[in-house]
């Protein structure tokens, strides 16, 4: 069961035992501590001679500091978390003194209600329910000081929040929760009434157990306390249900890697990286009615005899095609089509008559220069 994601009564009923089960060390642990410190508080208050109010005192203190660390356990087996026994132990100081400051709330409305009823005669029974309806209403707030670190006002409001429109629900739930010892009672007892004097009438005897019975009966009373622990259990998965719904919206589970799964391919037809398609070629049924190729840009005929001679001069020269050059002459090789040839003959020709005026130019300035005299 995931108490993160969204539950049933029933699968929170059933998921109460399951997270007993698992916290079952730890609530060992709890209880150890639990006798320990009971015995020697009481030893102390015996060898000091202290009052017992004194002894008092510190039990109520003391079972608020165990029902922290109890609520702190249980959530954490429910949220699957890293809590451990000693950081439920250690995170529970501050939330016992705010739980205190909410007990003596609650004691303070309680006398106050008590007071309206006992002077309100026959309309007693409508403090009766407004009490009534106070609890179920604000019956969450101990376990978000436990579990959220609030303080006693703002966890009166949270549960107040919470409970809002799950009045119904919320009634249904501890119906059942709270019928449950009593159904496991009643079958067990009407199960030992009609079946020890039908089956096991020779063999049993209230004064005289055999071993079997006593295993029996200290079963019974295992699984009896087992349930009321399961109980308390749901009463705080109740809780957490309602607490994840609230806050459903900014919830955002964390996505597991699977290793089972098997690699995703780079390309192919499941491909998550390129579009589908890409790299094949393009048919006219990819192109659709709507595109049409009208003229293409290049246009070869294989057939041409001339295309076939430059294409095998180009790209498939034969031996004797090779020149083979030294080290002193590496002129690179120039392919001169008729346009270039046609080109640098023109330039020639031109360079030819500029010569051609050069030297006629240079004749005329080499001949004598005549002197006119008087």
């Amino acid at each position: 069961m995931d108490i993160r994601e969204e539950q049933n009564l029933f699968s929170l009923l059933t998921g109460s035992f399951s997270v007993a089960n698992r916290a079952g060390g730890s609530l060992l642990a709890l209880l150890i501590v639990a006798i320990i410190g009971e015995v020697a508080v009481a030893a102390l208050v015996f060898w000091l001679q202290w009052p017992k109010f004194v002894f008092s005192i510190f039990n109520n203190l003391y079972s608020m500091f165990l029902w922290v660390v109890f609520i702190r356990i249980i959530t954490a087996k429910a949220e699957n978390s890293d809590e451990s026994f000693t950081d439920s132990v250690a995170a529970a100081p501050l939330p016992t003194v705010y739980y205190l400051v909410y007990f003596i709330i609650v004691c303070v409305a309680a006398f106050a209600i008590g007071c309206v009823a006992a002077f309100s005669g026959p309309l007693a029974v409508i403090p009766a329910i407004v009490a009534v309806y106070f609890f179920l209403r604000l019956m969450f707030a101990p376990i978000a000081i436990a579990t959220r670190g609030q303080g006693p006002i703002s966890a009166l409001l949270y549960s107040w929040q919470l409970t809002r429109g799950h009045l119904l629900y919320i009634i249904g739930a501890l119906l059942v929760a709270g019928l449950l010892p009593f159904l496991f009672i009643g079958t067990v007892g009407y199960s030992l009434y009609v079946g020890i004097p039908l089956y096991f009438a020779d063999s049993f005897s209230i004064l005289h157990l055999s071993l079997t019975w006593r295993i029996v009966l200290a079963a019974i009373v295992l699984i009896f306390f087992f349930i009321l622990l399961a109980v308390n259990v749901f009463g705080v998965l109740l809780f957490l249900k309602f607490d994840y719904d609230y806050m459903r919206d900014a919830f955002v589970p964390q996505a597991q890697p699977n290793p089972n799964n098997p690699p995703t391919p780079v390309f192919g037809p499941q491909n998550n990286v390129l579009p589908p398609g890409m790299g094949q070629l393009v048919t006219d049924d990819d192109l659709g009615p709507q595109v049409q190729v009208l003229q293409s840009s290049i246009q070869t005929h294989a057939d041409d005899p001339a295309l076939t001679q430059h294409l095998d001069q180009v790209y498939q020269p034969q031996q004797q095609d090779f020149v083979q050059y030294t080290e002193e002459d590496r002129m690179p090789t120039i392919l001169f089509d008729d346009d270039m040839a046609k080109q640098l003959e023109e330039q020639r020709h031109m360079w030819e008559q500029k010569q051609h005026q050069d030297k006629s130019q240079r004749d005329d300035n080499d001949m004598p220069s005549v002197k006119m005299s008087k």
